[in-house]
This record gives structure tokens, C-alpha cells and sequence, in this order.
């Protein structure tokens, strides 16, 4: 990587109050929250609404909109990731919905959110995924899928929005973990697991297991001090809990810092 002197200052304790005086140059803050509604005894899940675990793709790869009601044609979708390996900054891209008909959204090598802006909330669920099969709008296949908005019936609406649970630093910038916010359901037993991926080029190597958490009650507050995710390492929080249908939520927060030229 580039020779960063502000790389080394972000091991030292005056780091953060230089951040939030906004002394850190060409810096952006993140706050990602994500949630999954599910979480089951056993085997760790992503924490985002789809759940299972999240799928990487190993190059940019096209990807498809669709929704399972025919009513959900023209809602305007605001869509953040990266859309190649080489980007070089988070983008942002507007789309719009066509009912239970896949619609490109062009090539993506991650995606960190959606939201549905406008003219209605969703009446139906979402769904961001590779080319497969549609089965009256949901991709057949889970590992093809990359992100979901799921219909809340409970509450009769939509929430219109839905992150992917973790973040990818663009090309030229690294990522420092300032804190993450876990929340679940009290007296349950949920430990989540903050992992960290090197990616080098097609290569996607072995998890680290960064941050393994528990909680007991209903949120914990996790801050890290110099936990630092270079550019194009994959960072993703799992969780499991001793009992099922468990609903977790998790708001991270990443200060996102362009690397000096040499």
C-alpha cells in the first residue's frame, strides 16, 4: 500500500478527537446499520435482512432488481457499493423497480444498501441478485442473492431500506473500525463475530475472526481503538443465539480515510 502518515497517527489515542475535529484530512464517516430478523440456534448467519450468509463475488458481475408484488414498478432505488474492484469511491447509482420482472442495475463488484426513495413505499419484497430464475419475482437460487428488503408483515409496511452486513474500502482508502453497536432481544444468549477478509485481486482468502462479542442483554457497545481494514478487505458481522427467530440489529461505525500519495 501508498506510505500513509496518517496511517500510523491512527494508532495513537488522540486519533478519534482529531477526527471529530475534522483535522484528519480526506476523511468520510460511515454509520451502517444493518439488521436480520432471524437469527437461529446453531450455525451463524449474516446479519442483514436476507440471511444465511452473504454471497462475494470474486469480479464485477451484473446484477437484477425485482420485487414479488407487480405493483412495485417505478419506485426509485438508491443503490451504494463499488462497482469494480477498482473503484475509487463508494458509488451511488438511481434505478427504478419493474414489478416481478428482473431490471439490470449494471455491474457490481460489492453492495453495501438500498432504499427505496420514491413514488410509493414497497408493498412487496425486494430483492438484488445475479441472473437466475425468477419464481414470481424471488431468485431461485440463495447464493445469487446480495441483498433483500423484506415486507414487514407485522407491521403491514415496508421498511424501504436494507444494508448488507459489513463494508468493502474502495481502492485507495483504508477503514477505521470506531465502534459497533450490537442490540438484540433481552435474556437471550447472541454472539456476534466481526470478521475481516484480505482480497487481492480474484483471490479471496481465509476469514479472520476479529471481534467475537456476546451479549446478554439488550445492546452492548463494542469500540475499538486502531483496528484498521485495508482497501478492498472485506469486513462482515455474523451472529448466532441460543434459541431461534431472534432479531439482531447492528450499527457500525467506520471512519473511511483516503490514503496519502507518495
Amino acid at each position: 500500500m501508498a506510505r500513509n502518515n496518517q496511517f500510523g497517527r491512527s494508532l495513537t489515542p488522540d486519533f478519534f478527537m482529531e477526527a471529530a475535529k475534522e483535522t484528519v484530512r480526506n476523511h468520510t464517516q460511515y454509520i451502517i446499520a444493518m439488521r436480520n430478523p432471524d437469527i437461529d440456534a446453531g450455525a451463524e448467519e449474516s446479519v442483514t435482512e436476507y440471511g444465511g450468509l452473504q454471497n462475494y463475488v470474486t469480479s464485477a458481475t451484473e446484477m437484477f432488481v425485482s420485487c414479488t408484488d407487480p405493483a412495485d414498478t417505478g419506485q426509485l432505488l438508491q443503490i451504494t457499493g463499488l462497482e469494480s474492484p477498482t473503484s475509487k469511491n463508494v458509488d451511488t447509482l438511481f434505478a427504478s423497480t419493474g414489478g416481478q420482472t428482473a431490471t439490470s442495475i449494471g455491474t457490481w463488484y460489492r453492495i453495501f444498501g438500498v432504499r427505496a426513495l420514491a413514488p410509493t413505499a414497497l408493498v412487496g419484497d425486494l430483492y438484488i441478485a445475479e441472473a437466475d430464475t425468477l419464481v414470481a419475482g424471488v431468485p431461485t437460487t440463495p447464493t445469487k442473492v446480495h441483498l433483500a428488503i423484506i415486507f414487514d408483515t407485522s407491521t403491514g409496511r415496508s421498511p424501504n431500506t436494507s444494508n448488507n452486513a459489513g463494508f468493502t474500502p474502495p481502492e485507495g482508502f483504508f477503514a477505521v473500525i470506531r465502534d459497533i453497536r450490537f442490540s438484540g432481544i433481552k435474556g437471550k444468549s447472541i454472539t456476534y463475530n466481526t470478521l475481516i477478509r484480505p482480497n487481492i485481486g480474484t483471490t479471496i482468502l481465509p476469514w479472520q475472526d476479529a471481534a467475537p462479542w456476546t451479549v446478554y442483554e439488550n445492546n452492548a457497545l463494542l469500540s475499538f481503538s486502531g483496528i484498521i481494514v485495508d482497501s478492498l478487505w472485506d469486513i462482515e458481522i455474523r451472529a448466532h443465539t441460543d434459541s431461534a427467530n431472534t432479531e439482531v440489529t447492528i450499527i457500525m461505525d467506520i471512519l473511511l480515510i483516503r490514503k496519502d500519495d507518495e
